[in-house]
């Protein structure tokens, strides 16, 4: 799991293959949701956050701001 949080934080960045590695980042912050153990503190704030990121950016992709734009406009 901590190798689809950094290739696929590198290829977000990027924008590469944004729509599949968006869906393995949600994947891997929803078991981490479901599995962690629930306590008082706000440290669960930034997970819920990358999952809703990841959720943004299954549903609507890079746009024109990333490489998979400059890619797919070029064939």
């Amino acid at each position: 799991m901590g190798f689809i949080e950094a290739i696929g934080g590198i290829l977000l960045i990027l924008g590469l293959n944004t729509r599949i590695t968006s869906f393995f980042i949600l994947v891997t912050m929803f078991i981490t949701i479901a599995f962690r153990p629930w306590d008082d503190t706000w440290s669960i704030v930034p997970t819920f956050f990358f999952f809703c990121i990841s959720l943004f950016f299954m549903g609507f992709g890079s746009g024109k701001f990333g490489l998979d734009y400059f890619i797919t406009k070029r064939m």
